[in-house]
Protein backbone atom coordinates (compact mmCIF):
# COMPACT_ATOMS: atom_id res chain seq x y z
CA UNK A 1 0.00 0.00 0.00
CA UNK A 2 1.98 3.05 -1.23
CA UNK A 3 5.20 1.97 -0.01
CA UNK A 4 4.52 1.22 3.32
CA UNK A 5 7.71 -0.05 3.58
CA UNK A 6 9.44 3.12 3.13
CA UNK A 7 7.52 5.14 6.15
CA UNK A 8 8.33 1.71 8.35
CA UNK A 9 11.71 2.23 7.75
CA UNK A 10 11.59 6.02 8.20
CA UNK A 11 9.36 6.72 11.18
CA UNK A 12 8.59 3.42 12.67
CA UNK A 13 11.99 0.80 12.85
CA UNK A 14 14.64 4.17 14.28
CA UNK A 15 12.10 4.05 17.57
CA UNK A 16 11.65 0.38 18.33
CA UNK A 17 7.30 0.73 17.17
CA UNK A 18 5.99 -1.90 14.96
CA UNK A 19 3.88 -0.87 11.83
CA UNK A 20 0.50 -1.02 11.87
CA UNK A 21 -0.98 -4.05 9.47
CA UNK A 22 -2.54 -2.63 5.95
CA UNK A 23 -3.95 -5.12 4.08
CA UNK A 24 -4.35 -3.71 0.98
CA UNK A 25 -7.93 -5.94 0.87
CA UNK A 26 -9.16 -4.24 3.67
CA UNK A 27 -8.61 -0.60 2.56
CA UNK A 28 -10.33 1.30 -0.17
CA UNK A 29 -8.47 4.65 -1.67
CA UNK A 30 -10.16 8.16 -1.54
CA UNK A 31 -10.13 10.59 -4.15
CA UNK A 32 -13.66 12.76 -3.89
CA UNK A 33 -13.36 15.59 -2.25
CA UNK A 34 -9.81 15.96 -2.27
CA UNK A 35 -7.98 18.66 -3.38
CA UNK A 36 -6.26 18.40 -7.18
CA UNK A 37 -2.67 18.86 -5.78
CA UNK A 38 -3.24 15.48 -3.74
CA UNK A 39 -2.97 13.01 -6.26
CA UNK A 40 -1.56 14.94 -8.42
CA UNK A 41 1.84 14.86 -5.56
CA UNK A 42 1.72 10.83 -5.66
CA UNK A 43 0.30 11.46 -2.11
CA UNK A 44 -2.89 8.68 -1.39
CA UNK A 45 -5.70 8.61 1.11
CA UNK A 46 -6.86 5.10 2.46
CA UNK A 47 -10.53 4.58 4.24
CA UNK A 48 -11.19 1.50 5.92
CA UNK A 49 -13.79 -1.00 3.74
CA UNK A 50 -17.48 -0.57 4.84
CA UNK A 51 -17.05 2.75 6.63
CA UNK A 52 -19.15 6.05 5.19
CA UNK A 53 -17.02 8.41 3.33
CA UNK A 54 -16.60 11.04 5.59
CA UNK A 55 -16.30 14.58 4.78
CA UNK A 56 -12.29 15.36 4.32
CA UNK A 57 -10.73 18.31 5.55
CA UNK A 58 -7.12 18.76 4.00
CA UNK A 59 -5.21 21.46 3.50
CA UNK A 60 -1.59 22.85 2.70
CA UNK A 61 -0.47 25.52 5.20
CA UNK A 62 -0.27 29.21 3.38
CA UNK A 63 3.46 29.33 2.27
CA UNK A 64 4.27 25.77 2.72
CA UNK A 65 5.53 23.45 -0.24
CA UNK A 66 2.92 21.19 -1.25
CA UNK A 67 3.09 17.43 -0.16
CA UNK A 68 4.62 14.86 -2.00
CA UNK A 69 4.74 11.22 -1.31
CA UNK A 70 2.59 11.55 1.63
CA UNK A 71 0.31 8.64 3.14
CA UNK A 72 -2.95 8.66 5.32
CA UNK A 73 -4.83 6.11 6.29
CA UNK A 74 -8.06 5.84 8.18
CA UNK A 75 -10.03 3.21 10.47
CA UNK A 76 -12.53 5.45 11.72
CA UNK A 77 -14.98 8.21 10.06
CA UNK A 78 -14.62 10.86 12.80
CA UNK A 79 -11.47 12.66 11.31
CA UNK A 80 -9.64 15.67 12.77
CA UNK A 81 -8.90 18.42 10.15
CA UNK A 82 -5.79 17.59 8.13
CA UNK A 83 -2.45 20.30 7.50
CA UNK A 84 -0.07 18.23 5.60
CA UNK A 85 3.17 19.32 3.86
CA UNK A 86 6.71 18.46 2.78
CA UNK A 87 7.64 15.20 1.65
CA UNK A 88 7.32 11.91 2.37
CA UNK A 89 4.63 12.11 6.00
CA UNK A 90 2.61 9.08 7.16
CA UNK A 91 -0.86 9.89 9.27
CA UNK A 92 -2.58 6.07 10.72
CA UNK A 93 -5.51 6.69 12.53
CA UNK A 94 -6.62 3.46 14.33
CA UNK A 95 -10.30 2.25 14.78
CA UNK A 96 -13.17 3.73 17.09
CA UNK A 97 -11.19 6.84 17.37
CA UNK A 98 -13.11 10.15 17.97
CA UNK A 99 -11.99 13.55 17.60
CA UNK A 100 -13.72 16.98 17.98
CA UNK A 101 -12.70 20.03 17.09
CA UNK A 102 -9.10 18.60 16.28
CA UNK A 103 -6.10 19.32 14.07
CA UNK A 104 -3.59 17.11 12.47
CA UNK A 105 -0.44 19.23 10.87
CA UNK A 106 2.36 17.06 9.66
CA UNK A 107 5.28 17.86 7.96
CA UNK A 108 7.47 15.50 6.31
CA UNK A 109 6.65 13.41 9.57
CA UNK A 110 4.62 11.19 11.15
CA UNK A 111 1.52 10.86 13.10
CA UNK A 112 0.09 7.44 14.14
CA UNK A 113 -2.91 6.85 16.59
CA UNK A 114 -4.03 3.67 18.11
CA UNK A 115 -7.42 2.25 18.24
CA UNK A 116 -10.04 3.70 20.68
CA UNK A 117 -8.62 7.30 21.27
CA UNK A 118 -10.97 9.72 22.16
CA UNK A 119 -11.03 13.47 22.25
CA UNK A 120 -13.28 15.61 24.51
CA UNK A 121 -12.63 18.84 22.32
CA UNK A 122 -9.79 20.50 20.72
CA UNK A 123 -7.04 18.24 20.48
CA UNK A 124 -3.74 19.63 18.29
CA UNK A 125 -0.88 17.12 17.09
CA UNK A 126 1.58 18.41 15.63
CA UNK A 127 4.83 16.56 13.83
CA UNK A 128 7.26 18.01 11.89
CA UNK A 129 11.03 17.74 10.57
CA UNK A 130 10.92 13.85 10.87
CA UNK A 131 9.52 13.86 13.45
CA UNK A 132 6.87 11.45 15.16
CA UNK A 133 4.04 11.64 17.48
CA UNK A 134 2.94 8.14 18.51
CA UNK A 135 -0.33 7.26 20.84
CA UNK A 136 -1.15 3.02 21.62
CA UNK A 137 -4.88 2.56 21.90
CA UNK A 138 -7.29 3.02 24.65
CA UNK A 139 -6.70 6.62 25.21
CA UNK A 140 -8.66 9.83 26.50
CA UNK A 141 -7.54 13.20 25.84
CA UNK A 142 -9.37 15.60 27.45
CA UNK A 143 -10.23 19.75 25.82
CA UNK A 144 -7.45 21.56 24.81
CA UNK A 145 -4.51 19.15 24.83
CA UNK A 146 -1.25 20.00 22.58
CA UNK A 147 1.35 17.29 21.40
CA UNK A 148 4.15 18.69 19.96
CA UNK A 149 7.90 17.28 18.36
CA UNK A 150 9.36 20.41 18.55
CA UNK A 151 8.77 24.05 17.82
CA UNK A 152 7.75 25.54 15.24
CA UNK A 153 10.85 27.87 14.41
CA UNK A 154 14.22 27.82 15.00
CA UNK A 155 16.33 29.20 18.53
CA UNK A 156 19.83 30.34 17.19
CA UNK A 157 23.28 30.56 19.22
CA UNK A 158 24.00 34.05 18.13
CA UNK A 159 27.94 33.83 17.99
CA UNK A 160 27.78 30.13 16.24
CA UNK A 161 24.62 30.21 14.57
CA UNK A 162 23.73 26.24 16.11
CA UNK A 163 20.42 25.70 16.29
CA UNK A 164 19.41 25.46 20.24
CA UNK A 165 15.90 24.26 20.58
CA UNK A 166 15.11 20.49 20.01
CA UNK A 167 14.12 19.58 15.81
CA UNK A 168 12.27 16.64 15.10
CA UNK A 169 11.83 14.88 18.39
CA UNK A 170 9.03 12.44 19.17
CA UNK A 171 6.15 11.74 21.18
CA UNK A 172 5.69 8.39 22.45
CA UNK A 173 2.35 7.72 24.37
CA UNK A 174 1.59 3.89 25.87
CA UNK A 175 -1.69 2.56 26.57
CA UNK A 176 -4.50 3.41 28.74
CA UNK A 177 -3.20 7.13 29.31
CA UNK A 178 -5.68 10.47 30.26
CA UNK A 179 -4.33 13.12 29.13
CA UNK A 180 -5.69 16.14 31.15
CA UNK A 181 -7.55 19.48 30.35
CA UNK A 182 -4.82 22.14 29.02
CA UNK A 183 -2.01 19.41 28.94
CA UNK A 184 0.84 20.17 26.52
CA UNK A 185 3.20 17.48 25.38
CA UNK A 186 6.80 18.40 24.45
CA UNK A 187 8.99 16.30 21.64
CA UNK A 188 11.77 13.94 23.29
CA UNK A 189 8.49 12.63 25.83
CA UNK A 190 7.79 9.03 26.36
CA UNK A 191 4.92 8.26 28.91
CA UNK A 192 4.26 5.03 30.09
CA UNK A 193 1.03 2.87 29.93
CA UNK A 194 -1.97 3.45 32.47
CA UNK A 195 -0.53 7.01 33.24
CA UNK A 196 -2.68 10.13 34.20
CA UNK A 197 -1.41 13.57 33.33
CA UNK A 198 -3.17 16.60 35.25
CA UNK A 199 -4.94 19.41 34.12
CA UNK A 200 -2.15 22.39 32.67
CA UNK A 201 0.74 20.40 33.09
CA UNK A 202 3.90 21.01 30.69
CA UNK A 203 5.13 16.61 30.00
CA UNK A 204 9.00 17.10 28.59
CA UNK A 205 10.88 13.49 29.50
CA UNK A 206 9.98 10.00 30.08
CA UNK A 207 8.25 8.34 32.81
CA UNK A 208 7.35 5.07 33.69
CA UNK A 209 4.19 2.89 33.71
CA UNK A 210 1.05 3.15 36.53
CA UNK A 211 1.67 6.52 37.72
CA UNK A 212 0.34 10.09 38.16
CA UNK A 213 2.42 13.61 36.82
CA UNK A 214 1.40 17.18 37.71
CA UNK A 215 3.21 20.37 37.43
CA UNK A 216 5.10 22.64 35.41
CA UNK A 217 7.27 20.81 34.37
CA UNK A 218 5.42 17.59 35.05
CA UNK A 219 6.77 15.32 37.75
CA UNK A 220 5.83 12.05 39.29
CA UNK A 221 3.04 12.58 41.88
CA UNK A 222 1.46 9.38 42.95
CA UNK A 223 2.98 6.10 41.97
CA UNK A 224 1.50 2.14 41.40
CA UNK A 225 -2.35 3.92 39.40
CA UNK A 226 -4.41 3.02 37.11
CA UNK A 227 -7.79 4.76 36.07
CA UNK A 228 -11.25 4.17 34.52
CA UNK A 229 -13.09 5.95 32.25
CA UNK A 230 -16.37 5.20 34.57
CA UNK A 231 -17.07 7.62 37.21
CA UNK A 232 -17.04 5.02 39.48
CA UNK A 233 -17.59 5.71 43.79
CA UNK A 234 -15.01 4.91 46.09
CA UNK A 235 -15.21 1.41 47.50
Amino acid sequence: MHRIATYYERYYRPLGLEAPSLDPEHFEEVTAGLPAWWRENNNAFYLERGLVPPAIQLACPPGSPLPTNSLIVCRSASLPRFFLWGEGSCIFIGANNHYNSSVFNCGAAAIHMGDAVRVVWNFAVNSRNGGMVHVREDCLVASNVQLVTDDMHAILDKRSGRRLNLFGGHVLIGRHVWLGLDVLVLGNTVLGDHTVVGARAVVKKRFPNHCVLAGVPAKVVRKGITWDERDVPPA
